[in-house]
């Protein structure tokens, strides 16, 4: 499936406050995203599903794609726009595991990652970290040398991660990227 913006959010993590958090995604959509992630690794199955369901609803009314960072299982019961693999459930497939028409992205953090994401036709992937960032401040980013050099070994539509904002969009694209993808730099950067 084509992806057709260059702004991926993926939400931030305080979930358990559902009605700030769900305030904050329609800022977010009013402010004219249109693809994003839901991830909440801290959310059980039981909520992580209801309270899925109420953001894919409300997707929907902003014509906006959701993508959930969760299981296979969990994905299946949700109906989403899409599924994205963390870098380790990545490697748990030999093939494409959910339906064309439905988006499958990967997340990707290296060379392997990239040739693995390729190998089961994902839609697209991020890799990260592109720039230093304050969530994983321990973690050596790739820069935009080598994460140019990365992607131009791939057919695989790729976002930029880590330590993006709206204003590393041309830059990212300049080195291969389709566009960027960011937790920080959107979730909390729209008012």
């Amino acid at each position: 499936m084509k992806i057709s913006t260059d702004i991926y959010m993926i939400t931030g993590e305080n979930p358990n406050d559902q009605t700030g958090f769900l305030k904050r995604l329609v800022i977010c959509l009013q402010s004219g995203i249109s693809l994003f992630q839901f991830r909440a690794k801290n959310l059980g199955d039981i909520k992580y599903i209801y309270l899925a369901k109420k953001i894919l609803e409300i997707a929907h009314k902003y014509n906006a794609k959701l993508i959930l960072n969760c299981s296979i299982d969990t994905f299946d019961k949700i109906n989403a726009d899409g599924l994205q693999l963390t870098s380790a459930r990545l490697y748990g497939y030999t093939s494409r595991p959910i339906d064309r028409n439905k988006i499958l992205a990967a997340s990707c953090h290296n060379k392997n990652d990239l040739i693995q994401a390729e190998s089961i036709n994902v839609d697209f992937a991020t890799l990260s970290p592109v720039l230093k960032t304050a969530s994983h401040p321990k973690v050596q980013p790739l820069g935009w040398n080598h994460f140019s050099k990365l992607i131009a070994a791939t057919k695989t539509p790729v976002f930029a991660l880590g330590g993006m904002r709206t204003k590393d969009i041309s830059t990212a694209k300049e080195n291969g990227a389709i566009g960027i993808a960011a937790i920080h730099g959107l979730w909390n950067n729209f008012d």
